[in-house]
């Protein structure tokens, strides 16, 4: 009965429900037609509506990013610094006048400004100024900021590319009141030259420089002079490959009581004079991977390590060392020390090279080849825990200066001096104990002085040196 219905409303022309949604989606299709003006301004509306919604969806991503920007990096300058006036109406040097040109902006205190290299702050505080500096061509920052004591904080900014700098020599050099210091991101590939960037910055506790890339850096002497405040510093990923000057490298750094030098690269090295100078509280130090084979000068290398208990310096290559006097000034925790493998024969300075190394109970220098030396004085003055010294190998002929050579050796109680020559009169000794034996040969016994009266001399015949 049902299907009868059906195909009588088929035959009276009416659609089944599914054929008549069909047929109004093809009516709708067939009545747009786009060549019809109202169908294209339809049509027009709804592609504009879609730009419009693109554009606007741009625009906010754009400002949140612009935002976001903004928030970490609020002005885009070169550099933030902040100085301290100690006084109302105080006139303070910026920067050193003669990098004014290539500074093309300037903000203090949030007002742009004519750059300049002295400014007068109304009154006393911290100030902050922002520079901007070209970075079209290559440039120096040597002595960009040195001796301005009123610089307390220095930032660079990440986002400014420092590929162009090429020399950071005495950058921040005597900036005593510098305690801040932010290099993070500091692009230093170019630069060759690191010596005093840091001199006298007597006052930072704190400077990350791990991110340095020191690959083409010649001459870091005196880099970090004078830093008796900092903590610590990583110097773990310097590449020191072309290095030839590393001289006081870490003078004065005295709070750290190791310090990790395994990633150097020490075979272009030439000097490396004071280079742990002052570091008072250094314990311990690992130079097993230095290659010495090159450098000339380690005259106050170790100088003031008092802390210092031992040192293996067996790996070293000496034969092209000329000065190596003080070399162990100070070191007076110092028990033992190897130098087994030092060849002197081309150095002409060993005065005060062990002096006052007060725990020293034993020294083992027989290898050492003296005929250039002409400067032994005070070479073991203080050594008051040594008992007895062997140093009949020495040959002093061009020996100028031995004075008090054996100063203050109060348990010094065996000295072999057989193979001496002096000439002139010298006064080796003093403050020696009361008794004691010593070698000497017969022609010079009479021109040392201050050999305590009950010591055995023990003569040596000039031709038959080492026959009693």
């Amino acid at each position: 009965m049902e299907m009868d219905s059906i195909n009588d409303a088929q035959k009276d022309g009416i659609d089944s429900p599914n054929n008549y949604i069909e047929n109004i989606q093809n009516n709708n299709i067939n009545n747009f037609n786009f060549t019809d003006k109202k169908s294209r301004k339809f049509l027009f509306l709804i592609i504009l509506l879609l730009v419009f919604i693109f554009s606007i969806t741009i625009i906010i991503i754009i400002c949140s990013n612009s935002k976001e920007d903004s928030n970490q990096n609020p002005k885009q300058y070169s550099f933030e610094l902040v100085y301290y006036s100690d006084k109302d109406n105080e006139n303070i040097t910026l920067i050193n006048s003669s990098f004014i040109e290539i500074i093309v902006k300037m903000e203090i205190n949030d007002e742009i400004v004519t750059p300049c290299s002295y400014y007068t702050f109304k009154k006393k505080g911290n100030h902050k100024i922002y520079f901007n500096i070209q970075n079209n061509k290559t440039i120096s920052m040597n002595s960009m900021f040195k001796k301005i004591n009123n610089l307390i904080s220095f930032t660079f900014n990440p986002y400014i590319n420092t590929y162009n700098i090429n020399d950071m020599t005495e950058t921040f050099y005597g900036c005593s009141s510098l305690v801040s210091i932010n290099l993070t991101n500091f692009d230093t590939q170019n630069v060759t030259n690191m010596s005093y960037m840091f001199y006298g910055c007597s006052n930072l506790t704190y400077v990350d420089i791990s991110n340095f890339n020191i690959e083409n850096v010649k001459n870091m002497q005196l880099m970090f002079y004078d830093y008796s405040n900092l903590k610590s510093i990583n110097l773990r990923k310097f590449e020191t490959l072309n290095v030839i000057d590393m001289n006081n490298i870490l003078h004065g750094y005295s709070n750290s009581t190791s310090i990790d030098l395994s990633n150097f690269n020490t075979e272009k090295f030439k000097y490396m004079n004071h280079m742990f100078y002052g570091c008072s509280s250094l314990t311990s130090i690992d130079l097993s991977n230095f290659d010495t084979q090159n450098v000339e000068n380690m005259e106050h290398m170790f100088y003031g390590c008092s802390n210092l208990t031992s040192i293996d310096l067996s790996n070293f290559n000496t034969e092209n060392v000329k000065y190596m006097n003080h070399m162990f000034y100070g070191c007076s925790s110092l028990t033992s020390i190897v130098l087994s493998n030092f060849d002197t024969q081309n150095v002409e300075n060993m005065e005060h090279m062990f002096y006052d190394c007060s725990n020293l109970t034993y020294i083992d220098i027989s290898n050492f080849n003296t005929q250039n030396v002409t400067y032994m004085n005070h070479m073991f003055y203080g050594c008051s825990s040594l008992t007895s010294i062997d140093l009949s190998n020495f040959d002093t002929q061009n020996v100028e200066n031995m004075e008090h050579m054996f100063y203050d050796c109060s348990n010094l109680t065996y000295i072999d001096i057989s193979n001496f020559t002096f000439k002139t009169t010298v006064k080796l000794f003093d403050k020696l104990p009361d008794e004691g034996k010593i070698k000497i040969n017969e022609d010079y016994k009479y021109k040392v002085y201050l050999i305590p009266d009950n010591w055995e001399k023990i003569i040596v015949n000039i031709e038959n040196k080492y026959m009693l």
